[in-house]
């Protein structure tokens, strides 16, 4: 929003996509409302173009399905914030997502442990959506907070699915994270599969601090993924294998890979406390 706006001292304008604000009260750093008008001063100041009817509606029903949990960004329900005019009150991270985090932080990565801990809270973040019978839809770091200490919970449920829903999203997978075809029709794709295909671009993007094929245009990322074609992990990432085995379809399950990083990670534990002891020997 430019300077002078009616907003100014009032609201501040947090994020703005073709279907939502996301935005909060001046001086509110605890949650933020995310709708698709923002009504102040007694009218709407701004209308989102592409927007699906009942689609604030329809991520309520998806956070009700949640629950509280530690991994899933806190809702406080619909406020209507104007006449028939709705907003979802959700919890407020002073950090961002985690793209955004590492766009702004790229020669800033924390250790390994740090990260392997990260991808770890998403995989169980997604494997606990997947247990309430809900598919994410949108499964991406960019749709993933950090709140204090970098920890991770999930958001942006708008595109979430569960067996019988009637409602049907608008929005999908980005290239880097939408499983390819290879050789088969989108119906032939299963839901889990092409979570799991999501989630290990996460894991990459976590772990190697940094988005996938970055350095090429859209249109060559689109080119190159639909291929099937896509960057290897660093030699030295402990999670390489997983992130392989989420894109080459070899887990079944989300909690496969939950199980693998686990693994990962005390094999790290034990590794640096060997280190430790030999160099105090």
């Amino acid at each position: 929003m430019p300077s002078g706006n009616p907003l100014a001292g009032v609201l501040d304008v947090l994020k703005y996509t073709p279907s939502s604000y996301v935005y909060t009260e001046v001086g509110n750093c605890s949650t933020v409302l995310k709708g698709q008008e923002i009504w102040c001063h007694g009218k709407s100041q701004g209308v989102r173009h592409f927007v699906v009817d009942g689609a604030l509606q329809h991520e309520a029903a998806v956070y009700d399905r949640l629950g509280d949990h530690p991994l899933i960004t806190k809702c406080l329900g619909l406020e209507e914030v104007g006449p028939n005019v709705l907003a979802l009150r959700l919890e407020r991270s002073t950090i961002g997502s985690i793209r955004y985090y590492i766009i702004e932080h790229p020669d800033k990565a924390p250790p390994m442990k740090d990260r392997l801990r990260m991808s770890l809270e998403f995989a169980e973040g997604m494997h606990y959506l997947h247990e309430k019978g809900v598919i994410w839809g949108d499964a991406s770091v960019r749709n993933a907070l950090f709140f204090d200490d970098l920890r991770v919970k999930l958001c942006d449920f708008g595109g979430s699915t569960w067996e019988g829903c009637k409602f049907e999203p608008g929005e999908g997978y980005e290239i880097r994270y939408e499983l390819p075809l290879r050789g088969r029709t989108r119906g032939e794709l299963t839901p889990t599969a092409k979570e799991i295909f999501a989630l290990g671009s996460a894991i990459y993007e976590m772990t190697e601090w940094k988005i996938p094929d970055g350095d090429l245009s859209e249109e060559d990322v689109d080119m190159k993924w639909r291929r099937d074609q896509r960057p290897d992990p660093s030699p030295d990432n402990p999670a390489g294998d997983v992130i392989k085995k989420c894109w080459l379809e070899i887990y079944g399950s989300v909690s496969e890979a939950v199980e693998d990083l686990k693994d990962i990670i005390l094999r790290e534990v034990r590794e640096k406390d060997q280190e430790a002891h030999v160099g105090c020997q």
